[in-house]
């Protein structure tokens, strides 16, 4: 009869191993989510910056051609 409790000592054992492993798996999901949140934001915040600098590109190019026709039109 001294083999329950061995039994249940290893049994109680067991089942914190299991929780340490789920506390484990939730603790890397949680991680791998915020990894892919903040990769996410990176991604947007670089996005963001393309954009202004297209944007300013393209307002810069507006303004060139502006410039030049109106040059064209005082030239002639």
């Amino acid at each position: 009869s001294t083999l329950l409790p061995a039994l249940q000592e290893v049994e109680k054992t067991f089942n914190l191993q299991e929780v340490r492993l789920e506390a484990w798996d939730a603790r890397q999901k949680s991680s791998d989510s915020l990894a892919e949140s903040s990769l996410q934001e990176a991604r947007i915040a670089a996005w963001d910056a393309r954009q202004k600098s297209d944007d300013s590109l393209a307002g810069t190019t507006i303004q060139q051609r502006l410039l030049s026709s109106r040059d064209a039109r005082n030239k002639s």
